[in-house]
């Protein structure tokens, strides 16, 4: 199958194209955020000379503020797999539960004692959803809190950062 695709591709003249927009790569995450690779302003602008602009201390800001924006996307993908796994999981235990429910309300046995155990089933069905609902929405909103404080912190140091830096300024005067 990939050979005709290859075959296709090259007889079409897209072959480099293809090759170019190889997705399986498009997504790598662990390079997306490698502050390592970033951008760095010191070589970019070290040789100019701007008057009162600090670019070494402009460029461990913006450092710092990759680094909290990596840390808060990480905290946020895991909140989201844990929100997602036990979804599965709650959806799992709910069809189990559904089958032995009809198993048990099939069974031979009075008509009212049937009713009373299908009733019984309905209310813990009810408790148990609230539960799951109740459960679920504390694990949505650590993860967002989790997110939002590494945010907050971030923008916190920032000012205070900004705050330095222009009494370092002032006193340069």
């Amino acid at each position: 199958m990939a050979k005709t695709a290859e075959a296709t591709t090259s007889k079409n003249g897209f072959a480099e194209v293809a090759k170019a927009f190889d997705m399986t790569k498009a997504f790598d995450m662990t390079k997306a955020f490698d502050i390592s690779k970033a951008f760095d302003m010191t070589k970019a602008f070290g040789e100019m000379k701007l008057p009162g602009l600090d670019v070494e201390a402009v460029a461990a800001s913006q450092r710092k503020n990759l680094e909290a924006l990596t840390q808060a996307n990480q905290l946020a993908v895991e909140g989201a797999q844990s929100l997602a796994r036990r979804q599965v999981e709650i959806a799992r235990a709910a069809a189990d539960e559904v089958s032995t429910a009809f198993r048990e309300w099939t069974e031979a046995g009075a008509p009212e004692d049937r009713m009373a155990k299908g009733v019984e089933l309905a209310k813990l069905s009810y408790e148990k959803s609230i539960a799951n609902a109740r459960e679920l929405t504390e694990l949505a909103t650590k993860a967002s809190t989790d997110v939002f404080s590494v945010i907050a912190r971030r923008f916190s140091e920032g000012f205070d950062e900004l705050r330095l830096y222009a009494k370092k300024q002032s006193t340069l005067r």
